[in-house]
């Protein structure tokens, strides 16, 4: 919601790519760790290194710009953004709000009725369905 529409694409790869990634890395440090006399504490600890350090860093982590202007504190928000350094979109109060590409951001009523319609088509279904599935 923070990263620029031009780079936006790119940011969103880097999720499953860093997924396969630290999953790979898991397995090395398996191997390396396993053979080791009491390598099973070692692997323990290495999987819980990431997840302490997370939540120690989320702690500089600021709060979303659009939940902000959601409960109406507009400046926490521009500052936020600036501290981001995203300058494209823009804070302003309802009615004005835009979701930072220049468009209005829509309605409940326009988001319940794209709910709708995809529930009421069969093809809509069938491929939801499968993507359930699978």
């Amino acid at each position: 919601e923070c990263v620029p529409s031009n780079t936006r694409g790119k940011f969103t790869g880097y999720s499953p790519w860093a997924g396969t990634a630290g999953i790979m890395l898991s397995f090395v440090c398996g191997l390396m760790v396993g053979p080791v006399d009491g390598g099973w504490r070692w692997m323990l600890a290495l999987g819980v290194t990431p997840g302490i350090l997370q939540v120690a860093l989320s702690s500089w982590m600021p709060e979303s710009p659009k939940w902000l202007m959601a409960r109406g504190r507009y400046e926490e928000a521009r500052a936020v953004l600036g501290y981001l350094g995203n300058t494209e979109m823009e804070v302003s109060p309802p009615g004005a709000q835009n979701d930072g590409d220049g468009e209005n951001v829509k309605s409940k009523a326009a988001v319940a009725a794209g709910w709708d319609a995809l529930f009421a088509s069969k093809e809509a279904m069938s491929a939801l369905s499968v993507g359930v599935c699978i």
